[in-house]
């Protein structure tokens, strides 16, 4: 009953920890005089990259000691940033690609959002074939004109792989923003929480149908969402 899975990146299938988007963030605000914590380069994690920066650049302590350069010059700075740092955090997640071809050889359809750009994208998704894993559909929020919440990406991610309703999808993700981009589609949604950016803590993705520890821990829930499927249940 499960027709299609909707996977995100960096903290879900690659990048352990989520570390790539801190440790450019962190770079980025120390390189102009106001460093910031682990945890306020984290909060915003899911958005688009350009409303990454833009939420810390809001919060309340850095807008009072931030004398940088505006969003635009910050933003463009930051895409060279990442991009020369994104190879060494394309590692996939163990059990990853063995989770997701078996869903593929069940029939169900495998597509990937992300809050990266096209370019950013293109390199994880290069590195991710050469490690077995094979998304079918992938987009990010250039593709579609805006990124999460919004849920462009995910019907970009329907509609490329022929597939409706979205009552019979799954998002699964490690932030806010991607149980958001999942709910806001219409699909299931699972929070994954041991290999991203919550780290170990649940609470801030409770709007999630099931919070699981990881991509192969959802095994046995997407065959639980199928069930609840068959049985006339909706998101």
């Amino acid at each position: 009953m499960i027709r299609a899975i909707i996977l995100d990146w960096a903290g879900t299938t690659v990048d352990y920890g989520s570390r790539a988007p801190v440790e450019v963030m962190r770079e980025l605000m120390a390189a102009h005089g106001c460093p910031i914590d682990e945890a306020e380069a984290r909060g915003p994690m899911g958005l688009p990259k350009r409303d990454h920066i833009a939420a810390i650049l809001a919060l309340p302590r850095v807008a009072a000691a931030y004398q940088g350069p505006g969003l635009d010059e910050l933003y463009a700075e930051f895409l060279p940033r990442q991009m020369e740092v994104l190879h060494r955090f394309s590692t996939l997640l163990d059990g990853v690609a063995e989770t997701v071809n078996g869903w593929q050889e069940a029939g169900i359809r495998i597509g990937s959002t992300t809050g990266y750009t096209r370019p950013m994208l293109d390199v994880l998704v290069k590195r991710a074939m050469e490690q077995g894993y094979r998304p079918e559909a992938n987009f990010c929020p250039d593709d579609v004109g805006g990124g999460r919440p919004a849920p462009w990406m995910c019907f970009a991610c329907l509609r490329a792989l022929d597939v409706y309703p979205a009552a019979h999808c799954v998002k699964i993700g490690d932030t806010p923003a991607d149980i958001a981009e999942g709910r806001n589609a219409g699909m299931w949604t699972i929070g994954v929480v041991e290999t991203g950016n919550e780290a170990g803590d649940a609470s801030r993705l409770s709007g999630a149908h099931y919070v699981r520890a990881s991509v192969t821990d959802c095994r046995e829930t997407v065959a639980e969402i199928g069930r609840r499927i068959a049985a006339g249940e909706r998101p």
